[in-house]
């Protein structure tokens, strides 16, 4: 199983909108939120695509063919 990981680096702020108050996120590099525009080089989602389409995982872990933790079927 190969993982991937998409980061970006920015901060949590404190919104007013029509109804009231919510939370938004700022990336560093930029003075829009993700609520104003959310361009693929600030998407976390993207950003793990492009290291699969370029092969770079951050980890790559066996594969679990029998579980035997919680939660699972009887």
């Amino acid at each position: 199983m190969y993982l991937y990981q998409g980061t970006v680096i920015g901060t949590f702020i404190s919104i007013e909108t029509e109804n009231g108050s919510t939370f938004d996120f700022l990336p560093e590099g930029t003075d829009k939120s993700y609520r104003e525009e959310k361009p693929e080089r600030f998407d976390a989602r993207a950003l793990a695509v492009k290291a699969f389409i370029k092969q770079k995982p951050i980890a790559i872990q066996p594969v679990i063919l029998e579980w035997q933790g919680p939660w699972q079927n009887d």
